[in-house]
This record gives C-alpha cells, sequence and structure tokens, in this order.
C-alpha cells in the first residue's frame, strides 16, 4: 500500500515513509537485546578506563507494567468489544481505537517544488490536498511559502489526506514536501534537524537517491556523536539508541505543550530495536575503531566510552560547524576553528559540555517545529488542523495519565507494599478511565 499511495502523488527525487504507520512502533515490555547476547548478571572492568562496572539484567519498571495493562483494557473497550490481540503494547498515538488504521508519514525530496505542486495540483488531481486558501493562491505559491526562509523547515505538508483504494477500512496519510537542495542542506548543517531528524531513525526508502543516501550516511555519524555526548561513562545499547532518537525531538515545541506520547522515543526504539542497530552497527564500528567507544564484552549490551577532554574535544570538533557555532560560549571569539571550539566547550567538563549541546538541539528544534506548525495550520487548513491537533493532544494526555498514575504507584507500594494489589488495581482504573476521556 506504500507504493500505491506513493504511486498517487508526482515523482520525487527521494522519498521514504516514517513513524508507527510504516514501521513497528508498537513496545514490548522491555528492550529486545541483540540475539547472540545474554543478559546475565556479570562483574565487568571498562576497557575504556580504570574502575569496573556492573552490567546488570534489564528490569521491568512500574511504568512499563502500568502502560501495558492499562492498553490492554483500553483495547477491549474498543469498538465491538473484542480484546486486544497484542499484548502490552503500551501507547500508539496513531491508533485510536476500534479498527482505525494508523496514518502513514511520508516524506518527499522534490528537485523543483513549484513544477511538481503544479503536477500534483493538476495532472494527478491532488487538488482536494490542499487547504482552500492554497488551492486559490496556487502552486507557485506553494513553493514560496514551502521554501519561505525564518517560517519553518522549508516543508509543505498536505495531512489526513484520505487514500482512494477498494479496500473497506479508509487509510489517511500525511505526506511532507521538500526540495533536494534543503533536505541535503539540513542533511549536512542541521539547519533545522526536522527532515534530517526523521533520517536519524529507521526509515522504510522508497525512492532511492544515491547521492542523498550517501550524504545521509555523514547525519548518522554525527548523531552518533551527539548522543555520546549526553550518555554517561558507562550506559546500555537501548539508551544509546533512546539517546539518537531523542536528539531531533529535544526542544519540540509539540513535547512542551503534552502534544505527543511522553515515552515516545523510548517505544520508537522499543518497538524496533532491530532496525536501530542495522542503521548505527556502522558509525559503532567507526567509533569503536577510533577508540570513542567500546562494548564491555562480546556477550554484553553495555558500552563505556572515555570521558577526557581530548575524547569529548573529537566528538564535538566532528559536529556540523554551523551547528557547532551554537554551542560557543558568549565569550568565544568567531575566529576559532571549529578544531579549537571544540577544544574549549570540551575543557568545560562533561556535564556542561552536555548541556551546551541540548540547549544549541532545543534552540534548532524549537524554532523549526513551532514555525513549521503555524505553516501546517496554513497548508492543512482550519478544519484539518484542528482533527489533526485534537488527536495528538488526547494521545498525548492519556500518555502523561499513565506517567502520573504509575508514579503515584511507586510512591504507594514503597510505602504500604502489603497494599500492592489493591492499589495497582485502582491506579490502572484511574489511569484506563484517563485514557477512555481523552478518547
Amino acid at each position: 500500500m506504500l507504493r500505491e499511495m506513493l504511486a498517487s502523488l508526482p515523482r520525487a527525487a527521494f522519498a521514504f515513509a516514517y513513524g508507527s504507520g510504516a514501521l513497528n512502533q508498537d513496545p514490548p515490555i522491555a528492550f529486545s537485546p541483540h540475539p547472540h547476547i545474554s543478559h546475565t548478571t556479570t562483574t565487568t572492568a571498562n576497557p575504556c578506563s580504570s574502575s569496573s562496572s556492573i552490567s546488570t539484567t534489564t528490569t521491568l519498571t512500574t511504568t512499563t507494567a502500568l502502560s501495558a495493562s492499562v492498553s490492554a483494557i483500553k483495547g477491549s473497550s474498543s469498538r465491538g468489544g473484542s480484546s486486544s490481540s497484542a499484548p502490552c503494547s503500551g501507547f500508539v498515538l496513531s491508533k485510536r481505537g476500534g479498527n482505525k488504521a494508523k496514518m502513514v508519514d511520508f516524506i518527499v525530496a522534490v528537485e523543483d517544488p513549484a513544477s511538481w505542486h503544479e503536477e500534483n495540483m493538476t495532472t494527478c488531481g491532488n487538488t482536494a490536498h490542499y487547504s482552500s486558501l492554497m488551492r486559490a493562491l496556487g502552486p507557485r505559491a506553494c513553493a514560496r511559502l514551502q521554501d519561505a526562509q525564518h517560517f519553518g523547515a522549508r516543508m509543505y505538508f498536505n495531512t489526513l489526506v484520505p487514500f482512494r483504494s477498494e479496500r473497506p477500512q479508509q487509510q489517511l496519510f500525511k505526506y511532507g514536501v521538500i526540495s533536494t537542495t534543503a533536505l541535503a542542506h539540513d542533511i549536512k548543517h542541521w539547519s533545522w534537524l526536522y527532515a534530517a531528524g526523521r533520517l536519524q531513525k529507521p526509515v522504510r526508502i522508497l525512492t532511492r537517491n544515491t547521492q542523498l543516501e550517501r550524504l545521509n550516511k555523514l547525519n548518522i555519524e554525527n548523531a552518533a556523536r551527539a548522543a555520546l555526548l549526553t550518555l554517561p561513562e558507562t550506559f546500555r545499547e537501548e539508551d544509546m539508541y533512546v539517546a539518537l532518537a531523542s536528539l531531533s525531538y529535544t526542544g519540540d515545541v509539540r513535547m512542551a505543550v503534552r502534544a505527543e506520547d511522553c515515552d515516545k522515543t523510548r517505544h520508537i526504539v522499543r518497538g524496533n530495536p532491530e532496525g536501530f542497530r542495522a542503521l548505527y552497527t556502522p558509525a559503532v564500528r567507526m567509533l569503536t575503531k577510533a577508540g570513542m567507544l567500546c562494548r564491555a564484552s562480546s556477550c554484553s549490551t553495555e558500552f563505556h566510552q572515555p570521558h577526557d577532554v581530548d575524547s569529548r574535544a573529537r566528538l564535538l570538533g566532528a559536529l556540523p560547524e554551523r551547528f557547532l557555532r551554537k554551542l560557543a560560549p558568549v565569550r568565544a571569539p568567531n575566529t576559532l576553528s571549529s578544531c579549537e571550539l571544540a577544544r574549549e566547550i570540551a575543557q568545560r567538563g562533561p556535564l556542561l559540555s552536555r548541556k551546551a549541546l541540548l540547549d544549541a538541539l532545543k534552540s534548532v528544534v524549537r524554532a523549526s517545529s513551532l514555525q513549521q506548525s503555524v505553516k501546517g495550520a496554513l497548508t492543512a487548513g482550519i478544519v484539518r488542523s484542528v482533527k489533526y491537533a485534537a488527536a495528538k493532544f488526547a494521545a498525548g494526555r492519556a500518555s502523561f495519565a499513565v506517567r502520573a498514575a504509575a508514579a503515584a504507584a511507586t510512591a504507594s507500594f514503597a510505602l504500604k507494599p502489603e497494599f500492592h494489589r489493591a492499589q495497582l488495581r485502582k491506579l490502572i482504573a484511574a489511569a484506563t478511565a484517563a485514557v477512555l476521556i481523552g478518547k
């Protein structure tokens, strides 16, 4: 169906599908380790330092258990009263109860946006995909809005588009249009971390482009370096993938206003661990060969990294130069080279280096996500924008309700363990009610 949807649009130079409509993001109870890695508790020496560390098994947290229980109840209360056939699936934003299919998300990169929009409106007959305002203004206005400077991430989105098919179940999809030049710019310089941020996570490529895919390998390597700068000296494989998935969500206004699942990044990772391994194995090998990363042992999911100034400076110095300038202290002169600036940031210590990186990510992502959201109201129209936002807010509210209930459960169990079962039943009922109200 993905290719059928793409075929209904004009030809693109590069296209990929992302999100839960194209890839599995229904998380299991816990992170799935590599099939050749065991989870026995062992004490291992840190190959990157003289200290020792303990690798322990992954335990099921109260939050995950409660989310799984509420999700099962939510599934059983959906239309028709049928029970959920996917235990412990957690909350999936695009599954809006009943038998509604998930919305499929695409990004298409095109050489000439004005010509592409004109062909989409006329030859392909997709005028209804556009808002009434943009239909009246025409394809050239769409292209100008898409590439407007200081207004979004150089993208034009059409959302809640029904796919014309003979299937009884209506399928919706959303597609974003970006020029190949803007996409390459975002990948190389992290100017907006919008399309580039999505390519830092597993995607399903539908139209291949050798040049952009080769360029994205550098994007993947830079994402791995940035993730290491946010992680402690010793961390688990899952922690690394969650840090990678979180880069493009740091500062996202949708997370700030609770219009996204608060555990979205962990769900993305746990739903598709093999996709993250396949995407980042070359980068992990490159960093390991460079002495920047090492696994505790061949049968461990624990990693170590050196935290000395030289190592941090090497990681920072390899990041996109324009992005690196955003990490610079106020007092730093503009004449410093990338290497000199990276060392100055690294000398501030691991905590301040991490803060500088996260602040830079927030500034980039916050601006692009906010401007793109405003642009979306113009491109999608009032009705579609309200429907889309309402669905996001409802799902986000349900996710935060579960997290709050889980936190209360943890505190209650610590104080009164004898009431463990009774308290859990009450909290599950309360969280279920919040989910149903949120629907």
